[in-house]
């Protein structure tokens, strides 16, 4: 008789067990299996590239489990022009670079793209019956529909096969910025789960820059182990302190920076310097793209404060590596007590900028661009492992405008 209560009770602690555990609480397979009858959040990632997506990501998360919708994660979009090839676009899934598991802690209702198109699209969103939607004021500047041509907006959902057979037009003010209660209610009452079970927008609900609340969800993401095995190498072979540096000056970075000369207050993510209300200042030229001198004047006043031995370029395209390390050569030389010092200036140049990312995040100082998403990833990642993040050219020292 005692075996049978023992045995009894066993198995109720078992059953809660499965309900609570971690290992049963994901329930990648439920979710791949089964319906979601609150329905599912779809985006194209179509502004930017990986670091523009990855805030895009981190948004749309905020904004579906605000509404209690399973966010279905698009793939990375590697637009293969932006490294000199030709060719369609590369898609790399999500989980290509990061740990979902993490990030289930926080909405435990997650699954790629590939995933719903595999379980889910046919039975529950088949051909013939999928909507896109969008504003009005959107539909307008498209002849009247949401769906959009062009790459990345058309091509993005042709490449997975998928059209859109109407659109969904809203006019009510609706706004993304769903950390305020009213709003995120307003979108239920609009598209309630059992009329509108696949919201599928255009372009991720978000807006830029994303709201702070979305920016604090950085702390999910955790690299793949094959881009941390990948730094941890590039980390090995350098002395600390490590200085990293981020450079920007593309050919298209320095078209972008030309918008310096107009005054503007912010240029893409130039808030991360200048705060979301910046007031009376303006972007400089010295925020957005450096000189060989500039570089070099400002990484020096960091080396030699903390005694730094090894100084990480990442780069879009000129790493200046010749040229830092002739002015650390030059440091050891006229420096009193920094003849034995080893001064190194490393640009491994990696297939997968993902990878500078991480060793950026890892290294013991860093200083990035005021103006680029890529920095305000590195500085985000930061953020998270408590470390401090300088920028080029800010704060300004000499008043709001670049001296002609």
């Amino acid at each position: 008789m005692a075996h049978r209560y023992w045995n009894l009770a066993f198995a109720v602690l078992l059953g809660i067990f499965a309900l609570t555990s971690p290992i049963f609480g994901r329930n990648t397979g439920d979710l791949k299996s089964q319906w979601d009858p609150n329905g599912y959040i779809l985006y194209c990632p179509c502004s930017g590239r990986f670091s523009n997506q990855v805030e895009l990501f981190l948004g749309s998360l905020l904004f579906a489990r605000t509404l209690g919708r399973t966010l279905v994660v698009p793939p990375i979009i590697n637009y293969q022009h932006t490294i000199g090839n030709e060719g369609d676009n590369v898609y790399a899934t999500f989980t290509d670079y990061f740990d979902l598991e993490p990030i289930t802690e926080y909405h435990d209702r997650i699954i790629t793209l590939e995933e719903f198109l595999e379980d889910h699209a046919d039975m529950k969103w088949p051909a013939g019956e999928r909507k896109a939607y969008c504003s009005k004021d959107a539909a307008d500047i498209n002849g009247g529909i949401c769906a959009r041509g062009g790459n990345p907006f058309g091509t993005f959902w042709s490449d997975h096969g998928i059209e859109f057979d109407e659109s969904e037009i809203w006019e009510d003010q609706l706004f993304f910025n769903v950390e305020y209660a009213d709003h995120a209610e307003k979108w239920k009452n609009t598209f309630p789960a059992d009329e509108h079970p696949v919201l599928t927008f255009m372009n991720a609900p978000t807006f830029n820059p994303i709201a702070e609340q979305a920016e604090e969800l950085h702390k999910l993401l955790r690299w793949a182990p094959s881009i941390a095995e990948e730094g941890d190498k590039i980390l090995k072979k350098m002395d600390r302190p490590i200085v990293a540096l981020h450079l920007r000056n593309g050919a298209d970075w320095t078209r972008t920076c030309e918008l310096t000369d107009k005054n503007y207050q912010r240029i893409l993510s130039s808030y991360q310097c200048t705060g979301r209300v910046s007031g009376d200042i303006f972007v400089t030229r010295k925020m957005c793209i450096q000189s060989e001198e500039q570089v070099s004047e400002e990484l020096l006043e960091i080396v030699k404060e903390h005694k730094a031995k090894s100084v990480f370029v990442g780069t879009d395209h000129f790493p200046m590596e010749d040229h830092l390390q002739e002015e650390m050569d030059n440091l050891k030389k006229m420096e009193k007590g920094w003849d034995k010092h080893k001064l190194q200036v490393v640009n491994e140049d990696p297939d997968r900028p993902q990878v500078d990312m991480y060793v950026m995040a890892q290294a013991d100082y860093f200083i990035g661009n005021c103006v680029s998403a890529f920095s305000a990833f590195v500085k985000r990642e930061r953020d998270v492992l408590g470390k401090e993040t300088k920028f080029f050219g800010w704060p300004i020292k000499d008043g709001n405008h670049d001296e002609l």
